[in-house]
């Protein structure tokens, strides 16, 4: 299987645009093997 990163990742930290803590999004990530995110 090829490699995926996430290149366009909205946070907390994005104003009026996301919701998730950095926290949160990296824990997702980890859980369904994504490697990277951007």
């Amino acid at each position: 299987m090829r490699s995926y990163a996430e290149l366009h990742c909205h946070s907390a930290f994005s104003l009026l645009d996301g919701a998730s803590t950095p926290e949160a999004l990296v824990e997702r990530a980890a859980g369904l093997g994504i490697r990277a995110l951007a």
